[in-house]
């Protein structure tokens, strides 16, 4: 995009000139410390159009891969994940670029659907063929189950497969307002949530939706599902849903639990595998959606002493170690003379997440969702004291920017 302009990145092929201005542009930031690249074959942007790399031709992504392989950095890519036959393609497709150019590659996340039980194996069986005629490609399992929150002020990803509901709430706000109180839309809006296909392999029911966040809260409401307050306003719950939001001028949000990737047992044993990566945090994309802190901490809580799908020792590698060697990153992962000195003390009894909070912290009267953490006693980055559990954080800046292995 930064090469060809949103607009004609939204509608051309880049031409090989643009190409090498890509490549010259990833070269400079490699040697500005980045650690790689990365790409989406899903995502869509602010404006509901496809990302670009969704669009370019695949002659664009080996053209860039082949700077990626010179510079000894790594690929990372979103696939559809939901989809064993189409992620198996995309696994073939990471496999023939990391032995092509020579390089690791990624790709998150590995999710385990409800709605295609065996994916994950089809997934990684697909992995260890691959791995076994020489490509690196690595899944990132993420730790934690699917949470979504949703409001009506823009749509998301809980109204893909929900057209009038994507409609509804693409609106501007004054018309969006007037267009909610039609009896006839309302029903009709009522009446898809009673029966709808399931997005990207998650198990939704709206009923059980239930309000997480208010600009003014009222305890009346707050953590109370569209069920329970439907019941109480002899409504459907789909009124519940959009009267609320009327009621608070749209700022309300609604949460839904575990609604995929939330067969815990099942994970924990897929985290054993050396091919399996820990990951697929989001570098706070979805900041009003759900909270990515927390991940590491979980595993020690439910995966380590709740589950003991994992012992202590290895979840400490999986999250040190491991994703120092995927990454190609140079002298992290291990306590060893000449490492960096990155060190986190914690009580392996008490680690765990907090629960999602939200905090008015963002520009622009924005807000996010944030997680506390509870047994980190202390964090120590290139041997400098960076957090303290009674004093805080310190003024200390020691972090730097790692450097890449060669491969």
């Amino acid at each position: 995009m930064w090469v060809m302009g949103a607009e004609r990145s939204r509608n051309h092929a880049a031409t090989p000139d643009e190409v090498k201005q890509m490549q010259a542009l990833l070269k400079q930031c490699l040697d500005a410390g980045s650690i790689g690249m990365s790409g989406s074959w899903v995502d869509i942007d602010h404006e509901r159009h496809p990302v670009p790399a969704r669009l370019a031709e695949h002659s664009e992504l080996e053209a860039l891969c082949e700077t990626l392989g010179e510079n000894n950095a790594i690929l990372q890519m979103v696939p559809e994940f939901w989809d064993a036959d189409i992620l198996r393609v995309r696994i073939d497709q990471l496999a023939d670029i990391s032995r092509k150019y020579n390089i690791s590659t990624t790709f998150s996340p590995l999710f385990d659907s409800n709605a295609w039980p065996n994916l994950v194996y089809l997934a990684m069986d697909r992995i260890r063929l691959q791995s076994a005629h020489g490509a690196r490609v690595t899944p990132q399992m993420q730790i934690r189950p699917i949470d979504l929150s949703f409001d009506l002020t823009q749509p998301n990803s809980t109204f893909a497969t929900l057209p009038g509901w994507w409609a509804a709430t693409i609106l501007p706000v004054a018309e969006k307002r007037e267009k909610l109180k039609d009896p006839e839309l309302r029903k009709s809006l009522c009446t898809q949530l009673e029966s709808f296909m399931q997005p990207i392999g998650l198990q939704i029911d709206f009923r059980d939706a239930y309000v997480k966040r208010m600009g003014k809260p009222d305890a009346k409401l707050m953590n109370r599902s569209m069920r329970d307050i439907a019941a109480e306003r002899n409504c459907h719950f789909g009124e519940a849903i959009i009267d609320l939001a009327l009621e608070h001028d749209f700022d309300i949000s609604f949460g839904l639990d575990a609604i995929g990737h939330n067969n815990s047992p099942k994970i924990g044993q897929l985290m054993l595998d050396p091919l399996v990566g820990l990951g697929a945090g989001d570098g706070g994309a979805h900041v009003s959606n759900f909270a990515t802190y927390g991940d590491t901490s979980l595993l020690f809580s439910e995966y380590v002493r709740k589950q003991h799908s994992l012992s202590l020792e290895y979840a400490v590698r999986k999250l040190t170690h491991d994703i120092a060697v995927v990454w190609n990153v140079k002298s992290r992962g291990l306590l060893r003379p000449g490492f960096a000195a990155d060190v986190v003390i914690f009580d392996a009894n008490t680690m765990d997440r907090g629960v999602e909070i939200p905090v008015d912290d963002l520009p622009a009267s924005g807000w996010r969702y944030v997680r506390r953490n509870a047994g980190v006693k202390q964090v120590i980055v290139n041997g400098a004291l960076a957090y303290d559990v009674d004093a805080g954080y310190s003024d200390k800046k020691a972090g730097a920017i790692t450097e890449r292995v060669a491969v």
